[in-house]
């Protein structure tokens, strides 16, 4: 019970990373990519300036069905805008930058994530203050 009490906190730690790792992927996955906005990029025509790295099919003249589908998380060059494709409702979508919804999303994961930065933060000044105080 002894060591449950002095490496209790790591385990629960390490189990709540791998946890959150696990979930973070399968939200991604299954909910940001397919309400995402896409590019079907032909992988064989590099670009500069695409801002997925590739070329559209429409521009390089492949069907669609060859293209790649890439999703694009940047700000879209004037030039590419015609080829981008949006999920069905990407007005009303919460992940639309644009959107109220899509601000608020934002702002809370903000949030979220400093109270868990602060919350580490707390832990690791306890953990220092505590071997100070044994140690001195």
């Amino acid at each position: 019970m002894k060591a449950f009490r002095k490496y209790g906190f790591y385990a629960l730690f390490a189990l709540a990373i791998v946890v959150g790792v696990g979930i973070a992927h399968l939200s991604y996955e299954g909910i940001v990519v397919p309400k995402s906005p896409y590019i079907l990029a032909d992988m064989d025509v590099p670009s500069t300036c695409s801002p997925v790295g590739y070329e559209p099919v429409e521009v390089t003249g492949r069907p669609p069905e060859e293209g790649e589908q890439l999703m694009v998380t940047c700000t879209i060059p004037a030039v590419y805008e015609p080829y981008i494709h949006y999920p069905e409702g990407w007005e009303s979508n919460i992940l639309n930058p644009l959107n109220p919804w899509g601000q608020a999303v934002k702002w809370i994961l903000y949030g979220l994530l400093a109270i868990l930065l602060g919350l580490l933060a707390w832990r690791i000044v306890r953990i220092i203050r505590k071997k100070r105080k044994q140690g001195g």
